[in-house]
């Protein structure tokens, strides 16, 4: 038996391995396609620990809210989407009259916001402002007390973000349903159904592609794993990704969430990968077996010429 050969009781362990990782890719990956699991990269991006911290959380777009809180900003994409509305519905002269009434409708309510929460906002910007200051002091990542301070006061300052985003978004998706109602239901027929308002852009990288990539990528990686596909690439791309999980979560760094159930399927992934758990019961391995019947290696047929030619020679 050569060294890259497995008895049948390790095959046995490999497979039930491989299957098991598969099965738990592919129903996260399932879950968030379908949308029945909340997936938010944001979130685990802002929240990341250790060395690597601030390429992680350079990654999360207006990380704090601050672009959705801007009066200005949001006014002027409010009044771009009624134009888009109107073009996609093809208004008449009268809707877009309505349209223009809501827009005026909808400013004098983010005004209210605004008047409303002022304190409110006033104190969010003081804590991140705050936040920003301590976490210029890396002697307070060793001080447990101030740790437990800073947890407190994070947990005022996101209660606080909750507060106001959820009240921005309810403004948001009012000015969604007003205008898409302007419209009748032979226009939204027309139209293919209603338009949704969207985000408002932001420069530089956002998280919203990373929440598109791994969906797919997870779903994707699973059924890989499942059938025995492109086997050693799969799992070492599926390690790969956890290896980058692990790292946002710096081992032994203040404040970093445990992560042993992501580094001991990382582990696992990596030694698939290593004994190519795609050898057996696997679609790799049938067509590998195929491509050995078909196009048998030279020195396979080589050998099986020497011994009439050793035959011959006899004679």
């Amino acid at each position: 038996m050569s060294r890259t050969q497995l008895g049948p009781l390790a095959a046995v362990v490999i497979v039930v391995l491989r299957l098991a990782i598969g099965l738990h890719f592919m129903s996260e990956g399932l879950d968030k396609v379908r949308g029945t699991k909340p997936f938010s990269s944001a979130g685990f991006l802002g929240n990341a620990k250790g060395p690597l911290a601030p390429l992680y959380k350079g990654m999360v777009a207006d990380p704090d809210g601050y672009h959705k809180l801007n009066a200005e900003a949001t006014l002027a994409y409010w009044t771009n989407y009624r134009d888009r509305v109107a073009r996609h519905y093809r208004f008449d002269e009268d809707q877009v009259k309505q349209t223009e009434s809501l827009l005026a409708k909808a400013e004098g309510r983010l005004n209210d916001f605004y008047d409303e929460n002022d304190e409110t906002l006033d104190e969010y910007k003081k804590q991140v402002d705050r936040r920003d200051a301590n976490s210029a002091r890396p002697e307070r990542e060793g001080m447990q007390t101030l740790q437990m301070h800073d947890a407190r006061i994070t947990g005022e300052r996101m209660k606080l973000k909750g507060q106001l985003l959820s009240q921005m978004d309810a403004l948001w998706k009012n000015v969604e349903t007003d205008f898409n109602n302007v419209a009748t239901s032979e226009q939204r027929e027309a139209a293919g159904g209603p338009l949704p308002i969207g985000k408002l852009s932001v420069h530089g990288p956002s998280s919203e592609c990373v929440d598109l990539i791994i969906p797919w990528f997870d779903l994707i990686i699973g059924v890989c794993l499942i059938v025995g596909l492109f086997t050693r690439t799969a799992a070492v791309m599926a390690g790969l990704f956890l290896a980058s999980v692990c790292a946002s979560q710096w081992p032994g760094y203040p404040g970093a969430a445990p992560i042993y159930y992501q580094s001991i399927e990382m582990l696992a992934l990596f030694t698939l990968a290593a004994v190519g758990a795609g050898k057996v019961a696997s679609v790799d391995a049938l067509f590998c077996g195929c491509r050995q019947f078909c196009c048998p290696p030279k020195s396979a047929a080589g050998n099986s010429a020497r011994p009439s030619q050793a035959t011959g020679t006899k004679r």
